[in-house]
Order: structure tokens, then C-alpha cells, then sequence
């Protein structure tokens, strides 16, 4: 009996272990690409028509810290700019600008 319980925790210790190191890992790739998106912003492509790319610039948004009626609007605009590249440009700097970049 108490070697079935000793490996029952041997087990649950594993699982335990594996679990943070998958955790780990994602939090870790989140971060890596978070950081390579900062990084493409910070160069202006995002921020531009020709570079613009929805789901970098949304992730952008999202992991701001403002608030979330302020990340909708953004989001709401962007998606109402469309393919305009004269209205794209004009909410692409209200991002840039409400990010503080």
C-alpha cells in the first residue's frame, strides 16, 4: 500500500512538473512574440499602410493597459477603416499615438 501511494505521488509530481514547464514554454513563446511585434511596431511598419497587419496591430492593442472601451474603439476603427489607405493611416496613428509610441 504505501508503495502504491508513494508512487501515486511520484506521479502527481510529474504531472505537476510537466505542466508548469508547458506553462513555462508558452508563457515564454507569448512574451517572444510580444516582444517581436513591439519590435516591428517600434520600426513604423505596422503603423503604416503598406505594413499594416490586423492581427499584429489588435495584439498590440489587447496587451496595452488601457482600458478595454478604449481598445474597442481602437479595434472598431480599424476594422471600419478597412482597406482605405487614407483613413487606415489616420486611425493607424490614433493607435500609435494612444500606445505612446
Amino acid at each position: 500500500m504505501k508503495d502504491s501511494a508513494s508512487q501515486a505521488v511520484g506521479d502527481a509530481a510529474d504531472t505537476a512538473t510537466d505542466a508548469v514547464e508547458q506553462a513555462t514554454g508558452a508563457a515564454s513563446d507569448a512574451v517572444s512574440d510580444a516582444a517581436d511585434t513591439a519590435a516591428e511596431a517600434m520600426d513604423g511598419g505596422l503603423f503604416s499602410a503598406e505594413g499594416y497587419n490586423a492581427v499584429k496591430v489588435a495584439e498590440l492593442i489587447d496587451a496595452s493597459p488601457l482600458d478595454e472601451t478604449r481598445k474597442n474603439s481602437l479595434k472598431t476603427a480599424l476594422m471600419a477603416a478597412g482597406d482605405d489607405p487614407a483613413l487606415l493611416s489616420d486611425i493607424l496613428g490614433q493607435v500609435k499615438e494612444a500606445l505612446g509610441m
